[in-house]
């Protein structure tokens, strides 16, 4: 993998009024792959800046059972470190991709089963919106989800399975944007 080269530039080019070249930042391992901006546990605001390297590892270290080609629906935020990593895996892998600009919930439903998702990224909010929605639709399509940015409730995780007779897993990964994102995945969340 050593061609393989993650550069994330964080602005809408095409929004530029402008006629002069862009100039990229040089490629490398110990270069700034992108800047993304953590309150982290101090509630302050801080530029973190992730290595491209750093980056590399997160996409790397998918367990190959997660990886693709098929359909992704990720309905996580870009901005933030999990659905920046999501994104770049879900491309790595050569995956159909599927966003929504802003989450609606019966949308997202809609969107699921139409496009044929075969995995979902979310959060544990919108765990917990499936739990409680008494005429949750089939998604036979569906055989995990990747549930991130928060530790999942194990109780809440075996409820959506069952709800949506998942074939696959729920996975919960979590970490700090300093440390490019899953930092853990609990051993004890067998799903």
């Amino acid at each position: 993998f050593s061609n393989v080269v993650v550069t994330c530039v964080v602005e809408d080019i095409l929004l530029l009024n402008t006629n002069t070249a862009i100039q990229l930042p040089p490629h490398g391992p110990q270069n700034t792959g992108c800047i993304l901006f953590s309150s982290g546990t101090t509630g302050e605001p801080k530029a973190v800046e992730l290595l491209q390297r750093s980056l590399l590892y997160q996409i790397l270290l998918t367990p190959a059972s997660l990886n693709g080609p098929f359909t992704d629906f990720i309905v996580v935020p870009h901005f933030h470190m999990y659905g920046l990593i999501y994104l770049f895996r879900s491309l790595f892998s050569g995956n159909n991709i599927i966003f929504q600009r802003s989450f609606d919930y019966v949308r997202f439903l809609s969107m699921a089963r139409a496009y044929g998702v075969v995995r979902i990224g979310m959060t544990p909010t919108i765990i917990s919106l499936l739990a409680q929605d008494r005429d949750l639709p089939s998604l036979n399509c569906l055989r995990s989800i990747v549930c991130g940015a928060a530790a999942l409730d194990p109780d809440l995780a075996d409820t959506v399975k069952t709800r949506l007779n998942l074939s696959g897993s729920i996975l919960n990964r979590y970490g700090m944007t300093e440390l490019s994102g899953g930092a853990h995945v609990p051993s004890d969340l067998k799903h």
